[in-house]
């Protein structure tokens, strides 16, 4: 920060202890918003958590690579967190357009193939879960970690 810079912040903070800062009111159509877009992320899987204050809905990406000559599994994760409040609105807003979807075109219902997958791909998670629990975390309860929900 230039020594202007520090002294016009500081002569400003002097005015705010006067009252003596003058507040500029600026006309809406001088008011510009601008977006911007992270990249596109595709989601395999979403957990959700609730910490008593945030919602955490944690978007993953997960994929097969190979990496010297072994199948390396990638886990990639975006998380988007808000209040209780601004959940519940979400919550209400994509159900809605989950309906209008469903009235158009029909429910919407996971393939068959797709369902055994899944389940197949659980139980084996849930295996690999509880031998990971029973080696490498012998004593960690789930007190010690946040529960998730997904």
């Amino acid at each position: 920060m230039s020594k202007e810079n520090i002294e016009h912040k500081s002569k400003e903070k002097e005015d705010v202890k006067k009252g003596k800062l003058e507040i500029k009111s600026v006309p809406p159509e001088q008011v510009e918003t601008m977006h911007e877009m992270n990249n596109t992320f595709f989601s395999t899987q979403t957990h959700f958590e609730f910490d008593g204050r945030y919602l955490t809905m944690d978007f993953q990406r997960v994929s097969p690579r190979t990496s010297q000559g072994k199948i390396v599994t990638v886990i990639e994760h975006n998380a988007v967190m808000m209040d209780i409040f601004h959940a519940k609105d979400f919550a209400d807003k994509f159900s809605m357009l989950i309906k209008a979807i469903e009235n158009q075109f029909g429910n919407v219902e996971m393939p068959e193939f797709m369902k055994k997958i899944k389940s197949e791909t659980q139980s084996q998670l849930q295996k690999i879960m509880q031998e990971s629990a029973r080696g490498k975390m012998e004593g960690v309860t789930a007190k010690d970690h946040n529960e998730y929900i997904g």
